[in-house]
């Protein structure tokens, strides 16, 4: 499965991208790339702690490169994370490359 951003929707882009843009978010791909995990799992692969990886999490599933689930734990719930899709691609469409301009300033864009 994978997920694909026309740039004509400059806001999915820009999220998508300010997800990628971090080191531990990449580490937290990768971990989940190999199986399922939850944040305590998470915390500790990363050396860091819950509240941090739960912050990155939330961005990696506002992007929609991450799903989670929540499960009885032994000290309360468990927020188990997976990945969302296996390969992303970003797509340049014609409208976009007919007037780039007026695309990102449709989509809402800011820097």
């Amino acid at each position: 499965m994978f997920l694909e951003l026309h740039l004509i929707d400059a806001r999915d882009v820009k999220r998508l991208c300010g997800a990628l843009s971090s080191d531990s978010r990449i580490r937290i791909l990768l971990l989940l790339s190999e199986r399922e995990l939850c944040i305590e799992d998470l915390s500790r692969a990363l050396g860091t702690s819950k509240a941090n990886v739960s912050f990155h999490v939330k961005v990696l599933e506002e992007a929609g490169l991450v799903r989670c689930r929540y499960m009885p734990g032994v000290k309360g719930v468990k927020k188990i994370c997976w990945l969302a899709v296996d390969e992303v691609r970003i797509v340049l469409s014609k409208k976009f490359s007919d007037n780039p301009r007026s695309a990102v300033d449709s989509g809402g864009y800011s820097s």
